[in-house]
């Protein structure tokens, strides 16, 4: 039997912090636009107190006749607003723990606000204000305080702000039409957003300072912020940590979306001839049946891993993304702003861990990797099966050359992970968005003494400085670790160093002020006049630099093989590639062009 656990209400609520990190101090009380409000004093890891004020209602709760409806302006409310405790996080698979059990509720439009200072206090001013959005496939995590502790944060003198926005189904579900056009998970972004620009200052917070950032899916939400009209105009700077808007997995190609919604309504035989009559029909589904209508989504053996994506959905009204994000780049019309986006050395890891586990699926996808390239590398869509194929051969041919895929060359199949779905599509970033924007681009080599590698390794094999890395230096991972990185006086500094950064750019725009011993380095912003890329590499406490995009002529081929490849980074309502009819030969003589190109380049040659 399924086992279900479904948690509405507060059920599911976690105290902000730990019980021995709160104070003894009276629960600050503020007013603001919607009501009075009670928070919570906690202490930050250097010992400082600061104000957590949490399950803030940003929206209306999305239920009944509101499920895949754009979230609502929330009620005003009386008295005042007990925020000390987080809401509940929003309907998911427990991922990190029993998949087949479910947490959360679709009650869930709720952010937590965490302050160092109040407008009270003598000698405050304005406070940068940092919104972070978690990551996750867009189908579990959340921005509750267990799983993204503020201690680390509070150091700084900013405001940090998290938030839950609908997952899976119920975020990014989508007809691809006027019905239910879809981007509803990334709508309650931008509503949350717009709460924050029009509330923040009751909490001592800039709303003309405002960052938004985030990690793997909430990285690319980042970056789509930028293009959207609902936002672009109310942030200030954004950083994305091992994501991009171009990357493959980020948009859907056009009839994908309804095709898979169409999909879950057979699941639960609901009509799919009307899509007024089918999204009826799915409003009055359990939550749990919709939770659990997954599997149908997954090509190949759990892939891909963002099965459920943005649209573009043109010019209906309250549209998040009118268009395709490389249209806007192109017309110049994103978000004038800095950013800072960068990837970690491993990311492909956390594609391949569960292949290091047993010669089954290896094996598997050695027979099958016509089948498993596309769902792992994300062309599963669009492209004819010839045109797959020739493709899936492309890659054999290049990772494995005539050589069978096994347990000594999954490390080439990570690397292609890393260059398909993380590195390329961040890089390309800057490559196309530095003309109108300031952008400073990071690569991170160095591994502690905690790692998500512990968890795609399953503490058995090291897997690399993995996808998710970043985070243990500016959050406290302790409820998943059980101990907090910082043992040793290196990550102690390195923990210092990176916030440091951090907290620079939201509070200027700039991560590198002046020369200090803390940061013996200046970084700078990609240069706008050449081909290359200057990266700021983070590798330890030492060895903080400023080097070229490339380390390496193989990173340099590799990239120049998927540009070589001719797949769209993501797909565009207008502009389709024109790959089905190109024959194998015809890739491979794409790839090695650019190869040699690329070759030349490296090398100084014309």
């Amino acid at each position: 039997m399924k086992k279900v656990l479904l948690v509405s209400g507060f059920l599911l609520s976690i105290i902000a912090v730990s019980e021995k990190s709160r104070v003894s101090a009276a629960e600050p009380i503020l007013s603001t636009p919607l009501g009075r409000i009670r928070g919570v004093v906690s202490m930050a890891e250097n010992g400082r107190s600061f104000n957590a004020f949490l399950g803030i209602p940003y929206a209306r709760p999305p239920l009944g006749d509101l499920r895949f409806t754009p979230p609502v302006t929330p009620y005003r409310w009386y008295g005042v607003l007990n925020a000390t405790r987080d809401g509940p996080i929003c309907s998911q698979r427990d991922f990190l723990g029993d998949p087949s059990l479910l947490l959360g509720s679709e009650d869930c439009l709720y952010l937590n606000i965490y302050t160092p200072k109040l407008p009270s206090e003598r000698g405050h001013y304005a406070l940068p204000v940092m919104i972070w959005i978690h990551g996750g496939s867009w189908l579990w995590w959340s921005g509750t305080s267990r799983h993204f502790n503020p201690a680390r944060l509070m150091n700084k003198d900013l405001i940090l702000i998290t938030i839950n926005y609908r997952l899976g189904w119920l975020g990014f579900l989508s007809t691809e039409d006027a019905v239910v056009p879809g981007n509803n998970g990334l709508k309650d972004q931008a509503a949350a957003i717009k709460w924050v620009s029009e509330n923040i200052g009751a909490f001592g917070g800039d709303p003309q300072r405002i960052t938004v950032a985030g990690q793997d899916t909430g990285a690319v939400s980042a970056h789509l912020h930028m293009f959207s009209p609902l936002t672009k105009d109310l942030i200030t700077s954004v950083i994305s940590q091992s994501g991009s808007a171009f990357a493959p997995s980020a948009l859907s190609y056009p009839g994908e979306a309804l095709r898979k919604t169409k999909s879950l309504a057979e699941a639960n035989a609901c009509p799919t001839e009307s899509n007024p009559e089918m999204i009826a029909c799915l409003r009055k589904l359990d939550v749990e049946q919709i939770t659990t209508s997954d599997a149908i989504l997954y090509v190949w053996n759990g892939q891909p891993s963002v099965p459920l994506r943005a649209v573009v959905e043109g010019t209906v009204e309250g549209a998040f993304l009118v268009e395709h994000p490389e249209s806007t780049v192109e017309k110049g019309n994103q978000a004038n702003i800095s950013m800072m986006v960068g990837t970690v050395r491993d990311e492909g890891a956390v594609i391949t861990s569960p292949l290091m586990f047993g010669t089954t699926t290896l094996s598997t996808i050695a027979d099958n990797f016509r089948a498993a390239f596309p769902a792992i590398f994300v062309y599963e869509e669009y492209y004819s099966e010839r045109a797959k194929n020739d493709i899936s051969d492309a890659i054999k041919s290049h990772y494995f050359g005539d050589g069978r895929i096994s347990a000594t060359s999954v490390s080439d199949l990570q690397k292609a992970a890393t260059t398909r779905l993380f590195s390329r599509p961040v890089n390309w970033i800057a490559e196309k968005q530095r003309v109108n924007n300031t952008i400073y681009l990071y690569q991170m080599n160095y591994r502690g003494s905690l790692s998500f590698s512990k968890i795609y390794g399953a503490g058995i094999l090291d897997m690399g400085v993995c996808h998710g890395d970043d985070l243990l230096y500016l959050f406290d991972f302790h409820s998943l670790f059980r101990r907090s990185i910082g043992s040793t006086e290196e990550e102690r500094v390195m923990k210092e160093t990176i916030s440091e950064l951090w907290y620079n750019f939201v509070a200027t725009g700039k991560p590198t002020l002046e020369i200090t011993e803390l940061l013996p380095n200046k970084w700078e912003p990609v240069d706008k006049n050449t081909q290359d890329l200057n990266t700021f590499v983070i590798d330890g406490p030492q060895n903080f630099m400023v080097m070229q995009r490339v380390q390496n002529a193989a990173n340099r081929l590799d990239s120049s093989f998927w540009e070589g490849l001719s797949i769209a980074h993501n797909p565009n309502k207008d502009v389709f590639p024109q790959v089905t009819k190109t024959s194998w030969t015809n890739y491979i003589k794409n790839a090695f062009a650019k190869l040699k190109r690329g070759v030349k380049r490296l090398f100084g040659q014309s």
